[in-house]
Formats: structure tokens, C-alpha cells, sequence
């Protein structure tokens, strides 16, 4: 994949009205615009709204968006990239400190997700589906997380979160391309339960 972005594509805050950014529960941005998902998480976090942020590669800026994020979710690789640490558990520890306000989480794949919560290391497993492509897991696994949360709200469980977000991107390999396999709420809950 090939990426280019044109510099007229870049976000001016001056153009946005900021309730698109305090006006949600949830506020995910990623690092494609460093900048403007700085000023979107900051107006967020001021007006409650809990951040969520999908990064994976350091580009410039990326420290400064990752100070205004609560919840950090990068895939293993970054994790390991980005902190010099070889293991996801050392790496995840490294960003734990850098960032000690955030829930930091790693996706690993096929063997699940590992979050560091309140000095607190949690491994959830992955759900073993049949696997036709596993192009958008990550998103669905942000998705899985973010949606556990709405329903549950500041009371959700932090493991039972987790575990929806691993069976949402489980369930979303199971076809060809990024959002076919993306499952329902109750295909979701029966997977997980079916685990429990």
C-alpha cells in the first residue's frame, strides 16, 4: 500500500467547529495529521470525552498527540519500533511510563492484544475463527473496544472490553477486505460468551 496525502488535504481547526470534536463519548483519531488529531484530542479530553488514538509508524508529532490520548492502540510492531524494546510486554511497559495517564494497548495478532492498565499487565487471547483475510482487524479491533465501552460506559469492564475487541476483529477476518466481516453486537457477544 502506497500512501500519499496532498498538503491541501491538511485540517485547518480554524474551519472546524470544535462541537464535532466535544459533541461524541468517544473521540478516535490516528496520526495521519498529527496536528489537527492533537487539537481534536485536547478539545475532546477538555469536554470529557475519552480518546482513543490508532497509530503505527512515529512520524513527526507523534509524542506530542500521544501525551493527549487516554487510550493508546498500537499494533506490536510500533510498540516495539517506537520504544527500542524487543518484547511487546517491555514495550508496552516503556510507553506505560512515557504516557502514565493512558491505557496503552498492543495488538498481537493472532495471539490476541496485551494492555497495560493502572501498572496492571492484561493478556486477552485471540478467538480462533477460520481466516480468510485479516485486512481491518486493527480497526475492528479500535471498533470492538470503542463500542464495548459506549454500552458499558465508565462502569465496563476492562477484560470483558478486551475481549469484545479481540472477538470483533476475529469475526472481521472471516471474508475478503477491510469491513465485509465486520460482525454484529450479538455475533460479538455469542463468541465471547462461547469463550467465557
Amino acid at each position: 500500500v502506497y500512501e500519499r496525502r496532498h498538503p491541501s488535504l491538511r485540517l485547518d481547526r480554524a474551519g472546524v467547529d470544535a462541537d464535532v470534536w466535544t459533541d461524541a463519548r468517544v473521540l478516535l483519531v490516528d496520526a495521519t495529521d498529527p496536528v489537527a488529531s492533537t487539537t481534536a484530542a485536547r478539545l475532546a479530553r477538555e469536554a470529557g470525552v475519552r480518546t482513543m488514538v490508532d497509530v503505527d509508524a512515529r512520524v513527526p508529532g507523534v509524542d506530542v498527540l500521544l501525551a493527549a490520548i487516554d487510550v493508546i492502540v498500537v499494533p506490536e510492531t510500533f510498540s516495539c519500533a517506537y520504544t527500542g524494546e524487543a518484547s511487546p510486554g517491555r514495550a508496552i511497559a516503556r510507553l506505560g511510563a512515557a504516557f502514565p495517564d493512558a491505557l496503552i494497548l498492543a495488538t498481537l495478532g493472532e495471539r490476541g492484544s496485551l494492555a497495560l492498565a493502572q501498572g496492571r499487565e492484561i493478556r486477552t487471547p485471540a478467538f480462533p475463527v477460520p481466516v480468510v483475510d485479516t485486512t481491518g482487524a486493527g480497526d475492528a479491533f479500535r471498533a470492538g473496544l470503542a463500542a464495548a465501552w459506549l454500552r458499558g460506559g465508565e462502569a465496563a469492564n476492562l477484560e470483558r472490553a478486551l475481549a469484545v475487541a479481540n472477538a470483533t476483529a476475529a469475526l472481521n477476518c472471516r471474508t475478503e477486505g477491510a469491513q465485509q466481516g465486520l460482525p454484529s453486537w450479538e455475533e460479538v457477544q455469542t463468541l465471547v460468551s462461547a469463550q467465557s
